[in-house]
């Protein structure tokens, strides 16, 4: 089993390399217009707005992120835009430019609306021939001399954006070098597919990976499904819950084979951004499941992340984790883990 999920995460790396290229080698058709505050002209390429900023690839030279308030107006009909709004609206349109101020026209199949910039909350293009792939990836390394303890953290995170449908990959590992020995302490990979209902509503299917030596665990597999509600969605902050129903094959480092469990999750991502100097992101996820097969079991896995844009693309990067578990299959009594990591990151989109 171990052999075979290792070759479905490099078939999955495969095929999101091969979707990255084909973005990359696809050729722009015209250029898009920002008007800035100052009376300036931008040309090149509107890639997105999310969490208060416009990204926007100057000239096919390099992405900038430029905050809404410095934006006059946006002038982008070269292809469709999936527009969210935070009056809780979807549009497939282009965006043609307005004569007031911090406005904008939505042009769509049922005709046209001048909207408020900052009553955009998520941009992404959609076309028959173009999705969005964007991700980031972040590492970080720690060594004490006098215990030759050492310590790799990985991080990763891909997205691909269709008209209604969003795939993500997660990926996340540390592992230790203790006395010249490597062990792999703590590692996540997860694949989701989450289909846009509407505005507020979202179905989600999903296949986890995890081992945890701390808590006994070897590895345990998960597939589920489930519903999402969007619970806030403004420019700067956004606040979701879900719940549904997970199966496990689980297996603990002193059993012999796997044991199967059900589970049902409740979840709750939050996030947030601030574009004043320093330039910080918050977000958090909290999940804690109740056992259907196992009585009286509670499961609970919580991250807390902190981004600070350094430069450009570049980010520092600190993650607080806390994973507890009531009835962990190590039998050691050990009920709960936690810790911190910090890494450099990098983000692309």
């Amino acid at each position: 089993m171990h052999n075979t999920f290792r070759f479905s995460v490099f078939i999955a790396f495969v095929f999101l390399q091969i979707f990255f290229c084909g973005e990359k080698l696809y050729a722009q058709q015209a250029w898009d217009t920002l008007y800035l505050r100052n009376n300036q002209k931008v040309y090149g390429e509107l890639k997105g707005i999310s969490l208060g900023k416009v990204k926007f690839n100057m000239e096919g030279i390099n992405v900038a992120e430029l905050k809404m308030n410095k934006i006059r107006t946006i002038n982008a009909t070269s292809k469709l835009y999936r527009i969210e709004t935070i009056n809780k609206k979807v549009f497939f349109s282009t965006l043609q430019q307005s004569a007031k101020p911090g406005y904008v026209w939505v042009v769509d199949s049922t005709g046209g609306a001048e909207m408020p910039l900052d009553y955009i909350g998520l941009l992404s293009y959609f076309s028959d021939r173009r999705t969005i792939f964007e991700g980031n990836a972040s590492a970080g390394y720690n060594y004490t001399k006098s215990s030759n303890i050492g310590r790799i953290n990985i991080d990763a995170t891909l997205r691909y954006i269709f008209k209604k449908v969003v795939l993500q990959n997660v990926i996340s590992a540390i592992i230790t070098s203790d006395q010249g020995v490597w062990y792999r302490d703590r590692e996540s990979f997860s694949l989701s597919s989450t289909f846009l209902l509407n505005y507020k509503w979202k179905a989600l299917a999903l296949l986890n990976y995890q081992r945890n030596r701390e808590l006994g665990l070897e590895s345990r597999f998960q597939e589920g499904a489930g519903v999402g509600y969007n619970i806030i969605s403004k420019t700067h902050l956004r606040f979701a819950t879900l719940t549904g129903l997970v199966v496990n094959q689980e297996k603990g480092f002193e059993d012999e084979s796997y044991q199967v469990t059900a589970e049902i999750p409740v979840a709750f991502d939050f996030d947030f951004f601030r574009f004043n100097k320093p330039e910080i992101s918050f977000s958090t996820n909290q999940n804690v499941y109740f056992s259907v097969t196992q009585q009286g079991r509670v499961r609970y896995d919580g991250e807390i992340r902190a981004d600070w844009k350094v430069i450009s693309d570049f980010t520092l990067n600190l993650k607080f984790y806390y994973n507890y578990d009531n009835k962990p299959l190590s039998g050691s009594g050990v009920s709960f883990d936690y810790g911190t990591v910090f890494g450099i990151g990098y983000k692309w989109d």
